[in-house]
Protein backbone atom coordinates (compact mmCIF):
# COMPACT_ATOMS: atom_id res chain seq x y z
CA UNK A 1 0.00 0.00 0.00
CA UNK A 2 3.29 2.75 1.00
CA UNK A 3 4.67 1.88 -2.30
CA UNK A 4 2.01 1.86 -4.57
CA UNK A 5 -0.51 5.10 -3.34
CA UNK A 6 1.46 8.27 -4.26
CA UNK A 7 -0.74 10.38 -1.95
CA UNK A 8 0.16 8.30 0.84
CA UNK A 9 3.87 7.49 -0.18
CA UNK A 10 4.89 11.72 -0.66
CA UNK A 11 2.36 12.77 1.95
CA UNK A 12 4.33 10.57 4.45
CA UNK A 13 7.82 11.36 3.41
CA UNK A 14 6.86 15.33 4.01
CA UNK A 15 5.37 14.69 7.24
CA UNK A 16 8.33 12.15 7.93
CA UNK A 17 10.79 15.44 6.56
CA UNK A 18 9.53 17.48 9.17
CA UNK A 19 9.16 14.66 11.77
CA UNK A 20 13.06 14.50 11.75
CA UNK A 21 13.74 18.38 11.61
CA UNK A 22 12.10 18.46 14.84
CA UNK A 23 14.57 15.74 16.24
CA UNK A 24 17.53 17.66 14.30
CA UNK A 25 16.83 20.39 16.44
CA UNK A 26 17.77 18.44 19.83
CA UNK A 27 21.35 18.99 17.64
CA UNK A 28 20.82 22.01 16.53
CA UNK A 29 19.88 24.39 19.42
CA UNK A 30 22.67 23.08 21.55
CA UNK A 31 25.55 23.75 18.62
CA UNK A 32 23.93 27.15 18.36
CA UNK A 33 23.23 28.13 21.98
CA UNK A 34 26.20 26.21 23.59
CA UNK A 35 28.96 25.82 21.14
CA UNK A 36 28.43 28.91 19.42
CA UNK A 37 27.23 31.44 21.83
CA UNK A 38 28.53 29.56 24.60
CA UNK A 39 25.48 29.69 26.82
CA UNK A 40 25.20 26.42 29.69
CA UNK A 41 23.04 23.65 28.75
CA UNK A 42 20.51 25.06 31.32
CA UNK A 43 19.94 28.60 29.66
CA UNK A 44 20.21 26.90 26.17
CA UNK A 45 17.26 24.32 26.51
CA UNK A 46 14.93 27.37 26.97
CA UNK A 47 16.13 28.20 23.25
CA UNK A 48 12.80 25.85 22.46
CA UNK A 49 10.40 27.85 23.88
CA UNK A 50 10.09 29.47 20.31
CA UNK A 51 9.24 26.03 18.81
CA UNK A 52 7.36 25.26 21.71
CA UNK A 53 5.14 28.57 21.03
CA UNK A 54 4.52 28.19 18.07
CA UNK A 55 2.66 24.53 18.90
CA UNK A 56 0.81 26.13 21.27
CA UNK A 57 -0.44 29.12 18.83
CA UNK A 58 -1.31 26.05 16.12
CA UNK A 59 -2.91 24.35 18.99
CA UNK A 60 -4.85 27.71 19.94
CA UNK A 61 -5.92 28.00 16.55
CA UNK A 62 -7.90 24.60 15.87
CA UNK A 63 -11.51 26.03 16.36
CA UNK A 64 -10.61 28.72 13.67
CA UNK A 65 -9.01 25.91 11.50
CA UNK A 66 -11.96 23.73 11.66
CA UNK A 67 -14.03 26.25 10.42
CA UNK A 68 -11.66 26.74 7.74
CA UNK A 69 -12.23 23.32 6.83
CA UNK A 70 -16.07 23.66 7.48
CA UNK A 71 -16.00 26.41 4.61
CA UNK A 72 -14.29 24.40 1.89
CA UNK A 73 -16.61 21.78 2.72
CA UNK A 74 -19.50 23.60 1.68
CA UNK A 75 -17.63 25.21 -1.20
CA UNK A 76 -16.65 21.91 -2.83
CA UNK A 77 -20.40 20.52 -2.44
CA UNK A 78 -19.13 17.60 0.70
CA UNK A 79 -16.98 16.44 2.91
CA UNK A 80 -14.30 15.52 0.20
CA UNK A 81 -10.92 15.03 1.44
CA UNK A 82 -9.40 17.81 -0.39
CA UNK A 83 -11.35 20.17 2.25
CA UNK A 84 -8.71 19.61 4.49
CA UNK A 85 -6.12 21.18 2.20
CA UNK A 86 -6.42 24.69 1.63
CA UNK A 87 -5.10 25.99 4.73
CA UNK A 88 -1.95 23.58 4.13
CA UNK A 89 -1.13 25.70 1.13
CA UNK A 90 -0.54 28.84 2.91
CA UNK A 91 0.68 27.73 6.09
CA UNK A 92 3.54 24.50 4.83
CA UNK A 93 5.73 27.57 3.77
CA UNK A 94 6.41 28.17 7.12
CA UNK A 95 8.25 25.29 7.91
CA UNK A 96 11.19 26.46 5.24
CA UNK A 97 10.63 30.01 6.83
CA UNK A 98 11.09 28.91 10.34
CA UNK A 99 14.58 27.22 8.78
CA UNK A 100 15.94 29.42 6.89
CA UNK A 101 15.31 32.71 9.88
CA UNK A 102 17.02 30.14 11.90
CA UNK A 103 19.82 29.63 9.74
CA UNK A 104 20.89 32.55 9.48
CA UNK A 105 20.59 34.03 12.21
CA UNK A 106 22.41 31.58 14.34
CA UNK A 107 25.50 33.67 14.31
CA UNK A 108 26.68 35.63 17.27
CA UNK A 109 27.23 38.61 15.24
CA UNK A 110 22.63 38.54 15.44
CA UNK A 111 20.89 38.94 18.84
CA UNK A 112 19.85 35.53 20.40
CA UNK A 113 16.18 36.30 20.56
CA UNK A 114 15.56 36.55 16.81
CA UNK A 115 17.04 33.28 16.64
CA UNK A 116 14.54 31.84 18.95
CA UNK A 117 11.68 33.55 17.64
CA UNK A 118 12.25 31.39 14.59
CA UNK A 119 11.01 28.81 16.05
CA UNK A 120 7.37 29.53 16.10
CA UNK A 121 6.62 29.60 12.46
CA UNK A 122 8.68 26.37 12.12
CA UNK A 123 5.94 25.04 15.67
CA UNK A 124 2.91 26.41 13.77
CA UNK A 125 3.64 24.61 10.66
CA UNK A 126 4.95 21.31 11.97
CA UNK A 127 1.20 21.17 14.47
CA UNK A 128 -0.03 22.53 11.04
CA UNK A 129 1.33 19.76 8.80
CA UNK A 130 1.03 16.78 10.85
CA UNK A 131 -2.70 16.97 11.56
CA UNK A 132 -3.68 18.42 8.13
CA UNK A 133 -1.73 15.57 6.86
CA UNK A 134 -3.20 12.91 8.88
CA UNK A 135 -6.82 14.09 8.14
CA UNK A 136 -6.43 13.98 4.99
CA UNK A 137 -5.23 10.49 4.95
CA UNK A 138 -7.84 9.54 7.31
CA UNK A 139 -10.36 10.94 4.65
CA UNK A 140 -8.91 9.16 1.80
CA UNK A 141 -8.59 5.77 2.96
CA UNK A 142 -11.35 5.31 5.49
CA UNK A 143 -11.41 1.75 6.06
CA UNK A 144 -7.91 1.55 5.13
CA UNK A 145 -7.08 4.65 7.09
CA UNK A 146 -5.37 2.36 9.62
CA UNK A 147 -3.04 1.14 7.99
CA UNK A 148 -2.19 4.10 5.80
CA UNK A 149 -1.24 6.03 8.95
CA UNK A 150 0.23 2.66 10.32
CA UNK A 151 2.77 3.29 7.67
CA UNK A 152 3.08 7.34 7.90
CA UNK A 153 4.52 6.05 11.73
CA UNK A 154 6.60 3.76 10.98
CA UNK A 155 8.43 6.56 8.09
CA UNK A 156 7.84 9.03 11.27
CA UNK A 157 9.74 6.91 13.50
CA UNK A 158 12.86 6.21 11.11
CA UNK A 159 13.50 9.61 9.65
CA UNK A 160 12.96 10.45 13.81
CA UNK A 161 15.85 8.12 14.71
CA UNK A 162 17.67 8.82 11.99
CA UNK A 163 18.10 12.53 11.84
CA UNK A 164 19.93 12.70 15.02
CA UNK A 165 22.54 10.00 13.50
CA UNK A 166 24.21 12.19 11.17
CA UNK A 167 23.09 15.75 12.40
CA UNK A 168 26.42 15.79 14.69
CA UNK A 169 28.59 15.71 11.59
CA UNK A 170 26.43 17.65 9.53
CA UNK A 171 26.12 20.77 11.92
CA UNK A 172 29.99 20.49 12.42
CA UNK A 173 31.35 20.28 8.85
CA UNK A 174 28.99 22.79 7.11
CA UNK A 175 28.14 24.71 10.41
CA UNK A 176 24.43 26.07 11.28
CA UNK A 177 24.06 28.45 8.31
CA UNK A 178 24.34 25.87 5.35
CA UNK A 179 23.51 22.92 7.53
CA UNK A 180 19.54 24.16 8.28
CA UNK A 181 19.96 25.73 5.09
CA UNK A 182 19.82 22.28 2.94
CA UNK A 183 16.79 21.69 5.30
CA UNK A 184 15.58 24.46 4.09
CA UNK A 185 15.39 24.03 0.25
CA UNK A 186 14.21 20.32 0.88
CA UNK A 187 10.99 21.70 2.54
CA UNK A 188 10.52 24.26 -0.11
CA UNK A 189 10.89 21.45 -2.40
CA UNK A 190 7.97 19.43 -0.37
CA UNK A 191 5.93 22.62 0.76
CA UNK A 192 3.71 22.32 -3.00
CA UNK A 193 2.36 18.92 -1.81
CA UNK A 194 -0.80 20.21 -0.17
CA UNK A 195 -1.33 22.46 -3.85
CA UNK A 196 -0.73 19.36 -5.84
CA UNK A 197 -2.76 17.19 -3.93
CA UNK A 198 -5.90 19.54 -3.84
CA UNK A 199 -5.26 19.73 -7.50
CA UNK A 200 -4.87 16.54 -8.49
CA UNK A 201 -6.18 14.80 -5.48
CA UNK A 202 -9.20 13.52 -7.29
CA UNK A 203 -7.82 12.55 -10.11
CA UNK A 204 -5.14 10.41 -8.42
CA UNK A 205 -7.62 9.08 -5.98
CA UNK A 206 -9.85 7.67 -8.82
CA UNK A 207 -6.80 5.09 -9.79
CA UNK A 208 -6.18 4.12 -6.09
CA UNK A 209 -7.26 0.66 -5.65
CA UNK A 210 -7.41 1.02 -1.87
CA UNK A 211 -9.68 4.32 -1.96
CA UNK A 212 -12.13 2.96 -4.30
CA UNK A 213 -12.10 -0.09 -2.43
CA UNK A 214 -13.12 1.79 0.68
CA UNK A 215 -15.80 3.73 -1.04
CA UNK A 216 -17.77 0.73 -2.45
CA UNK A 217 -17.61 -0.79 0.97
CA UNK A 218 -19.19 2.42 2.50
CA UNK A 219 -21.99 2.30 -0.38
CA UNK A 220 -22.53 -0.94 0.99
CA UNK A 221 -22.70 -0.48 4.61
CA UNK A 222 -25.38 2.71 4.15
CA UNK A 223 -27.42 0.48 1.41
CA UNK A 224 -27.44 -2.11 4.53
CA UNK A 225 -28.31 0.19 7.43
CA UNK A 226 -31.60 2.17 4.75
CA UNK A 227 -32.75 -1.64 3.86
CA UNK A 228 -32.49 -2.22 8.22
CA UNK A 229 -34.26 0.74 8.67
CA UNK A 230 -36.95 0.27 5.88
CA UNK A 231 -37.53 -3.51 7.02
CA UNK A 232 -37.84 -1.89 10.71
Amino acid sequence: MFLTEPILFLLSLYMAFIYGILYLDFTAYPYVFQQTRHWDAGISGLSFLGIGAGMAIATAASPYINRVYATWVKKLGGPKPEARLPHLILLSWLVPIGLFWFAWTADTSIHWASCIISGIPFGIGFVVLSLGITSYLIDCYGKYAASALAANAILRSCFGAGFPLFSHQMYDKLGAAWATSILGFISVALAPLPFVFYRFGPRIRAHSTFHQRAIEEEFEVAATVDHSKKEG
